[in-house]
């Protein structure tokens, strides 16, 4: 079972370190969610899963989460807090060196804010590039995209923001913050007509407003608690396997699996 960096003591944390242990760095945002849901959604939803994820796998340190991040979309709307790019990937890089520094050698970089799913991977590639430390990047939410898909029939094929996917997760992890307003609904709407879903293989920045004035993209009114129970668990249990396994990764020697530990004579 992990451990919560935050609760420790330092010769705690160093003793995790010469044994090997992992550390996940949790990453979310301060933005806007409609009317109905808080502006830390992002980095609460994170932090829960990565705490969860953390009982499920030994020799791991869960990081508080970053409260702030990229969020230029969102900018126009009070309640978000956005940092430009350059000083986000500092942070985040800098936070990197420092826990290498402390002698950990694993780190996974957990995202939880949407726009910066692509900004991760680029810090990852930074990471290795520059200080040569290999995390591992994984956005928690797209990485169980066919299970979402399997729950939540309102995200197949877009975006959701504020929607039936993120309302249920809140209305599962925190339920007395999950309905402040009105429920609004606007449903993704493609830049181009030839992008009629939500690709990752195509890409144009848009502000937030210019698709939504109340700031959600989706259905909330199809969300509910079991459904978000569904998505942490199925998020927990994939995550487990691909923590376990970058764990695993000798990354001092170009990435190959570590050999099992000689057994007792």
């Amino acid at each position: 079972m992990g451990l919560l960096w935050s609760e420790q003591t330092w010769p705690t944390i160093r003793a995790c370190a010469r044994a090997g242990w992992g550390v996940i760095l949790p990453l979310g945002s301060m933005e806007q969610h409609g009317y109905h849901l808080p502006v830390d959604t992002d980095a609460a939803n994170v932090y829960e899963v990565a705490a969860r994820l953390a009982g499920a796998v030994d020799k791991l340190l869960v990081l508080p989460a970053l409260w702030t991040g990229f969020s230029s979309d969102n900018r126009d709307y009070p309640g978000t807090v956005t940092l430009r790019f350059d000083t986000w990937s500092r942070l985040v890089v800098d936070a990197c060196v420092s826990i290498a520094r402390g002698g950990f050698r694993h780190v996974v970089l957990l995202n939880g804010h949407g726009g910066q799913h692509a900004l991760t991977q680029a810090v990852a590639a930074r990471l290795l590039d520059e200080h040569g430390l290999r995390a591992l990047a994984v956005t928690w939410f797209r990485y169980i995209a066919d299970a979402m898909r399997e729950i939540c029939a309102t995200v197949a094929g877009g975006i959701d923001h504020a929607g039936e996917f993120e309302t249920s997760v809140v209305a599962y992890l925190r339920p007395h913050l999950a309905a402040q307003g009105e429920l609004a609904e606007h449903r993704y709407a493609a830049p181009l007509p030839s992008m009629p879903k939500a690709t990752p293989a195509a890409f144009i920045p848009h502000l937030r407003q210019t698709m939504s004035p109340s700031g959600v993209v989706g259905a909330p009114s199809q969300a509910d608690a079991a459904k978000g129970k569904a998505i942490v668990e199925a998020a927990v249990e994939r995550l487990r396997v691909i923590v376990e396994e970058f764990l695993a990764l000798d990354v001092d020697a170009g990435g190959e699996p570590a050999p099992p530990a000689a057994a007792p004579p």
